[in-house]
């Protein structure tokens, strides 16, 4: 009886380490970060039944880079992030992904210890084997779960180990929270590169998504300094001064705002400029057309306005700060051969290309425009080189403050008037509405762009005043004077 008892423990045991590994395709997404704080990501988007409980899975579609090994030029949007586009899961418990070619990468989620099987192809009829080389705890996003250890050998047709770069290198699989160490399924068997898990939605663990919320979630005292790089240099400070919140809809803030241009930085304009003034920066969090890729993870696949835009998503790791780019390798344009083949538009002979950076807390830390167009190229790049949020400082500041900037003291800003600017972004018409004003005789408004060139001024006719908007999407500034000539306002605008 002792005997039959020891035999059904071993048994159960066994079977206990063989099952409950399948949950590797969950809901929600999955983040996993890779050799350089960048990440990628795994989004269940549908599931597809095959017959017999097999399950066929499909993840996001992503964009990637392949001129380089494809020698065509081309961005792949056919395929899918880190486990690929198509999982298939057996009613076994195998899991089989696809590499960019289409070969099956498999992996036995049933398997004990010491038992190997066929992980994926090698040419001469070689392949890759997989095998668990150990089973037990481990730590994963903070918690203590049950781990298979799968360690790889090369071998040729007649099984005889045989040299490769993934030789002995390993993946892991955690019991309740899936591959908590995995290869980027795109480039099996051609990369040894580990992703690590780093968070998930379901359950709530480890690195989430970034947010526009906790983009701009600044505070009073909070200060930035820009320097902006053209033909000359913009130096620009922002200091915030007051904090307004509207929930999940917007926070408004009202800054003191100063800079320097030295220089040539835009034509027309060759020598010392200086600004001094408070303005007011409104952020709306809920999606407009400028901010929807925001929500979208890293690499998505996603077309706007003839560009399928790169999107990547990494670790500030200075500061431990989750930081969202776009453009940030290349911006992709022009269609080549129907919607497979997205060509690089530093290929074409006239491009634009825009790359921002959105780094948590800090707002928009890297702005960067490059315009080629028959070889007379115009660019602007403006950094975050400095900033000071509590205690916590970090970078070179272009000056002490404002007035150590530009030698002078702030503008007050009149109290008792009011500014509405509407709406916000904008598409067609503007509304500018003063609050607290019974004689707009000698107002005037001033519509700038980005790099402080003039677009429109015109005095204010009316209470309220609506104008057509006018210039290309972008960042404008509307200032607002009153008939003494001070300035009441500098608000930051988007023309979408």
């Amino acid at each position: 009886m002792k005997k039959l008892l020891l035999f059904i423990f071993i048994i159960s045991n066994h079977l206990l380490i063989a099952q409950d590994y399948q949950n590797i395709c969950s809901q929600g997404t999955t983040f996993y970060k890779g050799p350089g704080n960048d990440f990628m990501a795994f989004r269940r988007d549908s599931l597809i039944s095959l017959g017999n409980n097999d399950t066929l899975i499909i993840s996001y579609r992503a964009i990637r880079d392949t001129s380089s090994i494809n020698n065509n030029n081309c961005a792949d949007t056919t395929n899918g992030s880190v486990l690929g586009r198509k999982i298939i899961k057996n009613h076994a418990g195998w899991f089989c992904f696809f590499n960019r070619t289409g070969d099956s990468v498999n992996i036995n989620t049933q398997a004990t210890l010491n038992q190997s099987w066929k992980f994926c192809n090698l040419p001469a009829n070689g392949y890759i084997e997989a095998s668990v080389t150990a089973v037990g705890p481990d730590t994963v996003l903070g918690l203590i779960d049950q781990v298979k250890t799968i360690t790889f050998q090369a071998k040729d047709s007649a099984g005889n180990a045989i040299p490769h770069i993934l030789n002995q290198r390993s993946i892991r699989l955690s019991q309740h929270y899936g591959l908590s160490k995995m290869l980027d399924v795109y480039f099996i068997p051609g990369d040894t590169a580990i992703y690590v898990l780093a968070g998930k939605t379901n359950p709530v663990m480890g690195v989430q998504d970034l947010t526009w919320q906790e983009i701009n979630n600044f505070d009073v005292g909070d200060v930035f300094h820009y320097l902006l790089s053209s033909v000359g240099t913009v130096s620009t400070i922002y200091k915030v001064l007051s904090k307004t919140s509207y929930g999940n809809d917007s926070v408004s803030y009202t800054m003191e705002h100063c800079s320097l241009s030295e220089g040539p930085s835009y034509p027309g304009h060759d020598t010392i400029i200086t600004v001094h003034d408070t303005i007011i920066a409104k952020y709306f969090f809920t999606p407009s057309q400028d901010n929807t890729w925001l929500s979208r993870l890293p690499g998505e696949y996603f077309t706007y306005f003839g560009y399928a835009d790169d999107y990547t998503f990494s670790m500030f790791a200075d500061k431990n700060r989750r930081v969202k780019s776009r453009g940030d390798d290349y911006v992709y344009t022009w269609i080549y051969n129907g919607d497979t083949c997205w060509r690089n538009s530093e290929k074409m002979n006239a491009f634009t290309i825009y790359k921002q950076k959105y780094t948590e807390g800090l707002g928009k830390t890297m702005d960067y425009y490059y315009d080629y167009n028959e070889g007379q190229p115009q660019h602007y790049e403006e950094d975050l080189v400095y900033y000071k949020k509590g205690t916590a400082t970090w970078g070179t500041p272009v000056s002490t403050d404002c007035t150590s900037l530009i030698g002078i003291s702030p503008i007050e800003a009149k109290k008792a008037v009011t500014v509405s600017i509407t709406p916000d972004p904008v598409e067609t018409q503007v509304k500018i509405l003063l609050g607290n004003v019974t004689e707009i005789k000698g107002y005037r408004f001033t519509l700038t762009d980005f790099l402080g060139r003039t677009i429109l001024q015109n005095i204010l006719p009316r209470n309220p005043y609506i104008f057509t908007r006018q210039g290309p999407p972008g960042l404008y500034f509307i200032s607002i004077y009153d008939e003494n000539g001070y300035l009441l306002t500098r608000i930051k605008l988007i023309f979408k």
